[in-house]
C-alpha cells in the first residue's frame, strides 16, 4: 500500500516533538518506523539521521545519509564527517547538492512555534568553512566564512572562524542588516493584516525565493518542529486544561453576576469548544475557579428570563440535540449505565451547602465548583450528577505563552539594530584579541554593558587578553571572578591553570585541578590543569602522563600538545618536544606558543639561526608578547649583534614598561656598551619593579663599581648576597677581583621561561 500523507505527517510530528524535548531515543525509534513505512522518502532518511546524530550515533547517521542527494541528508553527513575527520568527503557531499541550498535564506522564519529544519545557504557555507579549515584548505575556508556572514550576520561561528584564521576584516561592514533581512522584514509585514491578532493556528509557510523541493511543506504548530504533507491534521493543543469540566458548567457561570463573562457574549468561544473539543485560553483557564456569588433571584429560570436570555434548561435542550461526540461523558451518565441510582440534587445543595453523607461513608462538604485535572472524573452541575466528596483544588498547569504577533517594521528594525550593535561591539573586541592587540581588546570589552561583561564568554576572553599581555596578576583576578560567577565554566581553564603555574600558586592550582575534575573528568582542560600541577612540583613524568590523557580525550586540542612539549623540554627530550610542538602547529597554524617552543629547542641544542627564525615567526603572530621579543634579542646577543638586540629590548620596554625581564636585558646591553648612566637609570626603575631580585642588585653593584662609587657598590653586593645565597661565590669573586657576572641564571628567574604561554 502506498504511504498515506496523513500517516507520514503524524510520524513526523511525533519525531519532531521527541527531538524538541530531548527524547532522542524515542525519536530514533519512531524515525525507524517512518523509514520502514516509506523507505523511498529522503525526508524520512533525514529525520532518522538527525535522530542518530543527536543520540551520538555518528557512524549510523553517516550510513543512512551517504550518497543521498538531499540538502538535509548532505548537511548531516557533512556534520558527521567533521566529527570523524573525513573533511574532504563532507565538503564534496554538501557541494553536490549545492543547487538545493545555495539560494535559500531562512533567516527570520524561525520562532518558538515554527522552524525551518532544512539548512540554508548561511549554515551550509559555515559548515564548509569548518571542514575546509580542518583539511588546511585555507582559501576555501575564508571564502566560505565570508559568504556565510554576508548572508547571515548573526552567524558568530563564521566570524569566529575568520578570526582564528587571522584574516583582516572590517567588523563594521559585517554586522549590519543585509538585503535579505530587509526584504524578509518587508514581506513579513505585508503578509500581516492591519490590527491583526497574534496567529496561533496551524498555517503553512513558504520561503520566497527558496529553491527547496521538499514535498513536505513547512507547517506551523505549537511546540512542534515543522514539516508535513499537504494534509494538515487537527492541531495538537498542549495548553493547560480548563478547570471546568465542560461547556455547560461554564455557561452556568456566565449567568452568575460577578464572573468575568457575566452579561457578555460567548458565542464564538462556545462554538469553538463544541466543534473542536478545545477552548481558547481565557483568564478562567489559567487560575482556579472563583467562589460562586449567590444570586438574589429565587431560581435559575426567573433570573435568566429577567435578563432577557434563554434559561439554562432551554439551552440544555438545544445543545443536547446537537452532536455530543466532543463533550466529555458525564459522571451521571456513566453511573446510570452501571445501574447506580442517580439523585438530582437541589439547587441550594449545589451552592456549596453541606449534604448528609451516604451511609457507610465519611461526611464531606460538596461543591459544584471543584476543579479536576483535565476534566476527567468531573461532575456536571447544570445537568445534575451524583455528588462526590470535596477534594483539594488542583493547581492548573501554566499555559504556554501565545506566540507574539510579528512586530511592525519599525520594531523589527529596532530589534535587529540592537542585536547587531551588541554583536559588533563583541566582534570588535574579539577581533582585536585575535590580532593580539590585547590592550585595545580589554578596553572594548569593558565598554560592554555590565551584564554582558560578566558573562562567562567575555570574562574568559578578558582573562586571556591579560594572559597574552604577560600580566599574570591581572589575569588571575579576572579568572577568579569568572570562577565565582560561573563555577561550572570550563572554557579557557587551561589558561587559568598556566597563569597559576607562572605565579607559583601551587595551592590554588591544586584546588582548581580538583574542581575541574569534579565538574568533568573527561574534559581536556581538567587534565591540563592536573599536568600543570605536577609540573609545578617538578614531577615532569607525571605531568606528561596527564597531558597525554588530555590529548587522548581531544586529539585536536593544540594547547595540550604544547604543554606536553614544554614538559619534554624540561626532561631534555628534544625530539619528543619537537614532535609535540609540530603537532600543535599542524592543528593551529597561528598557535604561537608552539612556534616559541620549537625555537627554544633549537636554542638549547645550539642552532641559533633556526631558533631566531621560529622566535620571529611567533612574534609575527603575537607582536605584543614581550617574552618573544626578548627571546629574539637573546639570540642576537649570542651572535654579538648588540645593537639589533638593543632595538628589540627597547621595543619590549615600550610595549610593557613594567616588564622586569626587558629592562634587565636592556640595562645589561647598555652596560656592555659602556652606557653606564643609561644602564643605571634602567636599573633604578627596575629596582622598584622587582625589589627582591638579587640579579638586579648584583648588576647595580657592578655599575657603581665602574663609576667608582665603592660604598654603593658594596651595599648592593651585600643585598644581592642576602637575596641569592646560591650565587655567593660569584658575588664574592666580584667583590675581590671584579669578575663579570653575566646574569644568565637571572634571566630564567625573572621570567624568560614561557611554559605554556
Amino acid at each position: 500500500m502506498a504511504p498515506q500523507p496523513h500517516v507520514v505527517q503524524l510520524f513526523r510530528e511525533v519525531i519532531w516533538h521527541s527531538l524538541d524535548n530531548g527524547l532522542e531515543s524515542n525519536a530514533s525509534f519512531v524515525a525507524e518506523r517512518l523509514l520502514a513505512y516509506d523507505n523511498k522518502d529522503p525526508d524520512a532518511k533525514h529525520l532518522l539521521a538527525l535522530s542518530y546524530l543527536r543520540s551520538g550515533k555518528t557512524q549510523q547517521a553517516m550510513a543512512v545519509t551517504e550518497n543521498v542527494r538531499h540538502a538535509g541528508c548532505a548537511y548531516i553527513y557533512a556534520q558527521c564527517c567533521l566529527q570523524v575527520g573525513k573533511y574532504s568527503e563532507g565538503i564534496v557531499a554538501l557541494e553536490d547538492v549545492g543547487s538545493q541550498w545555495v539560494s535559500s535564506v531562512t533567516l527570520g522564519e524561525h520562532s518558538d512555534s515554527s522552524r525551518r529544519h532544512m539548512p540554508d545557504a548561511g549554515a551550509a557555507y559555515c559548515l564548509i568553512g569548518h571542514l575546509a579549515k580542518k583539511c588546511m584548505m585555507m582559501k576555501k575556508a575564508v571564502n566560505s566564512y565570508v559568504s556565510a556572514v554576508k548572508i547571515n550576520p548573526f552567524l558568530w561561528e563564521a566570524f569566529d572562524g575568520l578570526c582564528q584564521l587571522g584574516i583582516n576584516v572590517r567588523v563594521d561592514n559585517i554586522f549590519k542588516a543585509t538585503s535579505q533581512m530587509i526584504a524578509a522584514r518587508d514581506n513579513k509585514q505585508a503578509d500581516v493584516p492591519r490590527n491583526a491578532a497574534p496567529v496561533t493556528t496551524t498555517a503553512t509557510t513558504t520561503t520566497k525565493g527558496s529553491i527547496f523541493t521538499s514535498r513536505l511543506p513547512t507547517v506551523e504548530t505549537p511546540d512542534l518542529f515543522v514539516g508535513g504533507p499537504v494534509h494538515q491534521p487537527k492541531q495538537f493543543d498542549f495548553r493547560a486544561p480548563d478547570p471546568r469540566p465542560n461547556f455547560l458548567s461554564r455557561l452556568q457561570e456566565s449567568d452568575t453576576p460577578g464572573t468575568p463573562t457575566f452579561g457578555g457574549s460567548t458565542s464564538d468561544e462556545d462554538e469553538s469548544f463544541i466543534g473542536l473539543g478545545a477552548s481558547k485560553p481565557t483568564s478562567s483557564t489559567l487560575k482556579p475557579a472563583q467562589p460562586r456569588v449567590k444570586s438574589s433571584l429565587p431560581s435559575d429560570m426567573p433570573r435568566a428570563r429577567a435578563m432577557g436570555r434563554p434559561t439554562t434548561r432551554e439551552l440544555e435542550a438545544t445543545i443536547m440535540k446537537r452532536t455530543t461526540s466532543d463533550i466529555p461523558t458525564r459522571r451521571s451518565t456513566r453511573l446510570a449505565s452501571s445501574g447506580a441510582s442517580v439523585t438530582r440534587p437541589t439547587k441550594p445543595a449545589l451552592l456549596g451547602r453541606k449534604v448528609p453523607a451516604a451511609k457507610g461513608r465519611s461526611k464531606s462538604t460538596y461543591s459544584d465548583e471543584t476543579p479536576t485535572a483535565g476534566g476527567l472524573g468531573s461532575h456536571d452541575t447544570s445537568l445534575g450528577s451524583t455528588l462526590l466528596p470535596q477534594r483539594k483544588p488542583a493547581q492548573p498547569m501554566a499555559a504556554p505563552p501565545a506566540p507574539p504577533a510579528f512586530p511592525s517594521t519599525a520594531r523589527r528594525e529596532e530589534a535587529e539594530s540592537c542585536v547587531l550593535k551588541l554583536f559588533a561591539q563583541l566582534a570588535a573586541a574579539v577581533y582585536a584579541l585575535s590580532k593580539y592587540e590585547c590592550g585595545k581588546a580589554i578596553d572594548l570589552f569593558r565598554q560592554l554593558p555590565p551584564e554582558q561583561y560578566e558573562s562567562a564568554y567575555v570574562l574568559s576572553k578578558v582573562g586571556r587578553a591579560q594572559f597574552e599581555s604577560v600580566k599574570y596578576e591581572e589575569a588571575e583576578k579576572v579568572f577568579r571572578r569568572l570562577r565565582e560567577l560561573h563555577p561550572m565554566c570550563l572554557e579557557d581553564m587551561e589558561v587559568y591553570s598556566t597563569i597559576l603555574w607562572h605565579l607559583r600558586k601551587d595551592v590554588q592550582l591544586s584546588y582548581l585541578a580538583h574542581e575541574l575534575l569534579d565538574i568533568d573528568r573527561l574534559s581536556p582542560q581538567a587534565w591540563c590543569a592536573v599536568g600543570n600541577c605536577f609540573s609545578l612540583q617538578r614531577e615532569h613524568d607525571q605531568a606528561i602522563k596527564c597531558l597525554q590523557r588530555a590529548v587522548h580525550l581531544d586529539s585536536e586540542f593544540a594547547y595540550a600538545h604544547t604543554l606536553e612539549g614544554h614538559e619534554h623540554v624540561a626532561n631534555e627530550e628534544w625530539d619528543k618536544a619537537q614532535l609535540s610542538f609540530r603537532t600543535a602547529i599542524r592543528l593551529d597554524r597561528r598557535h604561537y606558543n608552539a612556534w616559541y617552543g620549537i625555537g627554544m629547542v633549537y636554542n638549547k641544542i645550539g642552532k641559533s639561526d633556526l631558533a631566531e627564525q621560529h622566535f620571529r615567526r611567533a612574534a609575527e603572530i603575537n607582536p605584543s608578547n614581550v617574552v618573544l621579543i626578548c627571546c629574539i634579542g637573546m639570540v642576537l646577543e649570542k651572535h654579538k649583534r648588540f645593537q639589533e638586540a638593543l632595538v628589540q629590548y627597547n621595543r619590549a620596554c615600550q610595549i610593557s614598561p613594567s616588564s622586569a625581564m626587558a629592562r634587565f636585558k636592556k640595562a645589561r646591553i647598555l652596560m656592555m656598551q659602556g652606557e653606564y648612566m643609561l644602564a643605571l637609570r634602567e636599573l633604578q626603575a627596575l629596582k622598584d619593579i622587582a625589589p627582591d631580585e638579587g640579579n638586579v642588585h648584583f648588576l647595580l653593584g657592578q655599575i657603581y663599581k665602574h663609576i667608582n662609587d665603592r660604598s654603593a657598590a658594596m651595599r648592593h653586593f651585600t643585598i644581592a648576597l642576602n637575596l641569592d645565597p646560591k650565587a655567593a661565590h660569584l658575588i664574592k669573586e666580584e667583590i675581590a677581583s671584579g669578575a663579570q657576572y653575566d646574569g644568565e641564571e637571572g634571566d630564567e628567574d625573572m621570567g624568560s621561561s614561557m611554559h605554556g604561554a
